[in-house]
């Protein structure tokens, strides 16, 4: 099942964002075949065949939550650390922990939003990750003096989740226009599949589903603003 999308009435409700992405893109032709998913196929000069009796051993480790596949997973890491050893009673291990936690580390700025500076921090406090922000004369004077916008540590205990941060798109509307509102990319437990939020950049919160907000449920997909009140998934 492909994801959903919560926050279905006004303007910006999922039905309204189906029918204009559809009205932008040009029907499919008559003779279009599907693809069926999890299946293998060939290409030929004659087109694509689909090949019988492939059979993925593997397909149910999808489930990477889990109890049996996790049981495997577990199996297989057991047979690792016998042949290569405990990785964290490595030396190696040790010192490329300190440098991750280190509170060394130059606090790049990787964005710049409404004049401010934004970066996403990790140590050894904050595992998960603080989405955060500083004025500029600040962060060229070196102050510590950063604004948390998100702490995803904070998240994952208050819902009872493990959140892993995975990104975000920040609405642009053009130039001088202030941006207020950002998609955030969620992983549970650091899966490929993410949940999608909208968040308000000035208020430093999730939106709610009473307040319309866009929220997709967790799938692999890419999904951008297209405009305020219109969302693009792929």
């Amino acid at each position: 099942a492909g994801p959903s999308i919560m926050g279905a009435s006004g303007s910006r409700s999922a039905s309204s964002v189906v029918e204009r992405m559809a009205a932008s893109v040009p029907p499919a032709p008559a003779t279009a075949h599907f693809l069926a998913p999890q299946t293998v196929y060939r290409r030929t000069a004659r087109g694509l065949t689909r090949l019988a009796g492939v059979d993925d051993q593997h397909l149910w480790l999808e489930d990477v939550t889990g109890e049996e596949q996790l049981a495997w997973v577990r199996s297989r890491n057991a047979q690792s650390q016998a042949t290569l050893g405990e990785p964290t009673e490595k030396e190696m291990y040790g010192r490329f922990l300190g440098i991750m936690d280190s509170d060394e580390k130059i606090p790049y700025a990787g964005s710049k939003i409404n004049g401010m500076y934004y970066n996403f921090w990790k140590d050894k406090d904050n595992k998960r990750g603080l989405w955060r922000r500083i004025d500029p004369d600040a962060y060229m004077a070196g102050s510590d003096a950063w604004e948390v916008l998100l702490d995803v540590d904070a998240l994952g205990k208050e819902e009872g989740k493990s959140w892993v941060y995975k990104g975000s798109s920040v609405l642009y509307e053009g130039e001088g226009v202030e941006q207020d509102l950002a998609l955030v990319f969620l992983s549970d437990g650091g899966a490929d599949a993410t949940v999608v939020r909208e968040f308000s950049i000035k208020e430093k919160r999730f939106l709610t589903e009473e307040e319309n907000a866009f929220m997709v449920s967790e799938a692999k997909t890419r999904v951008s603003y297209q405009s305020r009140d219109v969302l693009l998934i792929g």
